[in-house]
């Protein structure tokens, strides 16, 4: 019978495994609201001088991501409309 690797441990007077929780714990107790305000500054400066990736960064804390994707078909999306319209009340096309 083979024995299971034991999980890494911090070293302590308890054993405890690394959580979410601890890292999250030490990035709050590390970074300033001032160190945050000045990458979030750095950020919008950059995205205003054409940066996509601070663009697209700041929009996804601003305006969250999209729920929908954009419509990809050829056919445009009245005519795709109305092609669903006709199925959904029993018109066949």
């Amino acid at each position: 019978m083979t024995r299971r690797k034991q999980p890494d441990f911090i070293k302590g007077t308890a054993a405890h495994r690394r959580t979410e929780g601890d890292y999250l714990s030490v990035l709050l107790d590390t970074v300033t609201l001032d160190d945050w305000r000045e990458v979030v500054g750095n950020t919008l400066q950059a995205a205003k001088d054409g940066d996509a990736q601070a663009r697209s960064w700041l929009a996804q804390y601003l305006v969250g991501k999209p729920e929908i994707k954009a419509q990809t078909s050829r056919i445009p999306c009245w005519l795709q409309r109305s092609r669903n319209a006709r199925m959904n009340s029993g018109g066949a096309t």
